[in-house]
């Protein structure tokens, strides 16, 4: 079977290639590194996947995919074009388009809840259309009519606060030191995007209910009026494997430690801690460019595309402790591999990586603290 479906993907991927002969290359280094030096990290993952439900298309609708690659190798899609889209079968939501594997399985299998709450002003209408939460993060498709003007640009928020029942999205984090990052991520559709956050119930704060009205506030620029958006919540996902493994490893003064594993048709969650000695921070990691990241791949060495993360310093000092989403898994491995690795920075440089032919950030990987993981289920 997965012969079968590499094949589609190679097709398809032959097919992108002919239509699309000037590739895009995207440089990750001023982004990752603005973030460097702080406790809570931010990461984003810009990596195209296809979808099951464009594997079955081309098979069935060669002429579809055709039209539907040519536009998922376009920047952005015009209004017009995009309202077109969402009327051809399969191509329910915002998500069917994401740069987000999870989301695309999410839209294909119906792990979402449509909505459509929404508000207007100064003729300008944004609108929530979808929700997706898998007991890990909560995605929103929040898109934008009318009001286009040229100073908008592509979709924007500012002053964004979040609400659950009432109380504001802080109450759930461990600390103030550690509030809950939110990522907003573009979509083909200039017009779209996605919003996103998780709870922090692996870094000591608080488990999101199942079920919560999530209230959305914020302004837009060029309008002074505040914007109110107010979204049913509830958990799409049911059954999440979950397992605490708390395997340890060690590399010269850094201990690295596998706290914890959450498997569900949208996401791969991974807890992950690295404690130095009492007389080391966090911070000088990554002053010294010392800092970790890592790779999570499948018993057969297969990548799985990298979604978000954040982490914190409970302590302010040597410890961290990280939430990193991965793309899920087709169904259950018979184990997982995780790859601990450096970023490999130009000579003499402090901020700059080096970049492999494909303008991928280079790392080297560490093979003392790398983990394999058998599944069970039992």
């Amino acid at each position: 079977m997965n012969n079968h479906i590499d094949h589609q993907d190679d097709e398809i991927m032959k097919l992108k290639k002919l239509i699309l002969e000037t590739p895009v290359e995207i440089n990750l280094t001023d982004r990752i590194m603005q973030h460097y030096g702080k406790n809570n990290i931010k990461i984003k993952n810009v990596t195209r996947h296809y979808s099951k439900g464009w594997r079955k298309a081309w098979i069935s609708i060669a002429a579809s995919i055709i039209f539907l690659t040519i536009i998922a190798g376009t920047a952005f899609i015009s209004p017009t074009m995009a309202a077109s889209i969402k009327q051809i079968p399969g191509l329910s939501s915002i998500f069917q388009f994401a740069d987000d594997l999870g989301l695309r399985i999410a839209d294909e299998k119906g792990l979402l809840t449509k909505i459509d709450a929404s508000d207007t002003h100064n003729g300008l209408t944004v609108r929530a259309t979808a929700v997706s939460f898998d007991g890990t993060r909560v995605s929103i498709g929040i898109e934008r009519e009318g009001a286009d003007n040229s100073h908008l640009g592509s979709i924007a928020v500012e002053d964004l606060k979040l609400f659950i029942n009432g109380e504001s999205i802080k109450t759930y984090a461990a600390s103030e030191d550690n509030n809950l990052s939110i990522f907003m991520s573009p979509s083909q559709d200039k017009n779209a995007m996605i919003l996103e956050f998780a709870d922090l119930k692996n870094q000591g704060g608080k488990t999101f209910p199942k079920k919560f009205e999530l209230t959305l506030n914020f302004t837009v620029p060029g309008i002074k009026e505040q914007f109110n958006l107010y979204l049913p919540v509830e958990m799409n996902t049911e059954n999440n494997l979950v397992l605490t493994p708390n395997i340890n490893r060690k590399y010269g003064d850094i201990n690295f430690k596998l706290k914890k594993i959450e498997f569900t048709p949208v996401t791969t969650n991974l807890t992950t801690q690295i404690e130095l000695p009492q007389n080391m921070s966090i911070s000088q990691l990554y002053s010294s460019n010392e800092a970790i990241g890592y790779d999570l791949f499948d018993e057969n060495g297969k990548k799985m595309q990298l979604i978000s993360g954040n982490g914190w310093s409970p302590t302010g000092g040597g410890i961290q402790i990280s939430d990193t989403r991965f793309a899920p898994f087709e169904s259950t491995p018979k184990s997982i591999i995780i790859k601990p690795y450096k970023y490999v920075y130009k000579a003499d440089s402090k901020n700059e990586f080096q970049l492999d032919e494909n303008g991928n950030i280079k790392v080297k990987y560490i093979p003392e603290l790398q983990i394999t993981v058998p599944i069970t289920t039992k």
